[in-house]
């Protein structure tokens, strides 16, 4: 089999990664004042005890014992792996990776009247990140993830390592849906907000909404719809490549911050300079 017709593997899509995350981090002297890493919070079976150095926050609303941390969520693993500055705060739901008779009950219980919650959080500019669900076309799109067809949240659809979308997982895909992924988007943000960053990006306040970030993943995902579904590749925000073998590390990766301020500053635009 030729390289260019093997399979890609999550560790060549995590690498592939890595080298825009090398342009995205901020170095000591690229944070000011107002920088602070972005919070996440995930809800779902728990965190394995040997985490906890990660989390900021633990509740559980399955025995009411936060001080007894209980299972674990790959979740915590790939948040960290795609954002490893994250703020996590873990919320445990599910007693196993199965829901069980009184899970959504737990849940509501986590969250107080879902809906509304949504609702505020949209108006506060936070993003929330939900599956769409595991079983195909078996079932519709699970609740909330049918929200974000009225632009509430931002609804995940799985996808490979070869920036396909997985059948086996996913319900059938709609216009407005986008595959997308909370650690990407915290990258992102807390990007913008690093020193001399911050006053290079127009309309920088409206990437924290759902509308502003599904713009910049959709620059992302240009060349990678399959299906109906449009399939980020983060790395897709660097520039192209100088034809320049021996160009300064240093000058490099400032060229290539300032055209990722442009870049999101266009697809901000889009929506909010008409």
């Amino acid at each position: 089999m030729s390289a260019s017709a093997r399979l890609f593997s999550s560790d060549d899509w995590f690498q592939k990664l890595d080298e825009l995350n090398y342009v995205l981090r901020a170095k000591p002297k690229e944070k000011g004042n107002i920088y602070q890493p972005k919070k996440v919070a995930i809800i779902d079976t728990g965190v394995d005890e040997d985490l906890t150095q990660s989390i900021k926050g633990y509740k559980d609303f399955v025995t009411g014992q936060d001080e007894h941390l209980q299972d674990s969520t790959s979740a915590i693993y790939l948040v960290q792996k795609v954002y490893h500055m994250a703020e996590i705060y873990v919320a445990r739901v599910f007693q196993t990776s199965q829901a069980t008779a009184n899970t959504l009950a737990l849940m509501a219980q986590a969250i107080r009247d879902l809906e509304k919650v949504i609702d505020e959080a949209r108006s506060d500019h936070i993003l929330i990140f939900t599956a769409a669900s595991n079983y195909s076309n078996f079932a519709d799109i699970a609740f909330p993830g049918r929200l974000y067809l009225n632009l509430k949240l931002l609804c995940m659809f799985p996808t490979d390592a070869s920036i396909r979308a997985s059948p086996s997982f996913n319900p059938s895909a709609l216009d407005t849906g986008r595959v997308i992924g909370a650690g990407v988007a915290a990258r992102l943000l807390d990007f913008s907000r690093q020193l001399g960053i911050q006053d290079c990006i127009c309309w920088i306040d409206r990437l924290s909404t759902v509308e502003g970030m599904l713009e910049v993943f959709n620059k992302t995902s240009k060349g990678a719809v399959d299906n109906g579904y449009h399939c980020i590749a983060p790395w897709k925000i660097l520039p192209p490549e100088l034809d320049v073998d021996d160009q300064d590390p240093a000058a490099k990766r400032l060229r290539q911050r300032t055209d990722i301020c442009e870049t999101i500053s266009r697809a901000l635009e889009t929506i909010y300079g008409r």
